[in-house]
């Protein structure tokens, strides 16, 4: 081992020495330190408080600080609703019946191209479901699928069903 490279270990142990020392053993100058600052605190805290008490608080300030204790009916902070897209729902028995025909079990997407796996069979969005004659597929996105029937502008949307192909009890 070269001096050079002695020379630099042994400040480096003296270094490690001196920090380890210092952290470990507390100078008596930190507890009077510590007193001192809590003193100081203490000092402020009490100043501060005889001149709040003592300050004149305008009429407009004495209202909104009454009111801010106040259960609030409306909160301010409260994000607003964004408006919902108003379809028609498959509230009676019939549309229920369409819907059960149909089983959206995949979407594909390559090439700028989107397939629709109903009923085991793709579709693109246009194509014509085959075994139900009027029925159109009309928009495909990744959790649903749109179908109308030809010539109205009604549409039944069907949520993409996917089936676990892990074994039964696993996740």
């Amino acid at each position: 081992m070269a001096t050079r490279e002695k020379i630099i270990i042994i400040l480096m142990i003296a270094v490690l020495g001196y920090g380890g020392f210092s952290y470990l053993v507390p100078s008596k100058d930190v507890a009077l330190d510590f007193t001192k600052k809590v003193e100081e605190a203490k000092q402020f805290a009490s100043t501060f408080s005889t001149a709040l008490a003592s300050a004149q608080i305008p009429e407009t300030d004495k209202h909104l600080i009454s009111k801010a204790s106040i259960e609030w009916v409306k909160d301010p902070l409260l994000s607003i609703p964004l408006p919902v897209e108003t379809k028609k729902k498959p509230d009676d028995q019939a549309k229920l019946q369409q819907m059960a025909k149909f089983i959206f079990s995949g979407f594909l997407n390559f090439g700028g191209r989107s397939l629709a796996v109903i009923n085991g069979i793709e579709y693109e969005a246009g194509d014509e479901i085959l075994n139900q004659p009027g029925y159109i597929v009309r928009r495909i996105s990744p959790n649903q699928v749109e179908i109308g029937i030809r010539d109205e502008d009604e549409n039944i949307t069907i949520p993409l069903e996917e089936k676990s192909i892990l074994p039964s009890g696993k996740q």
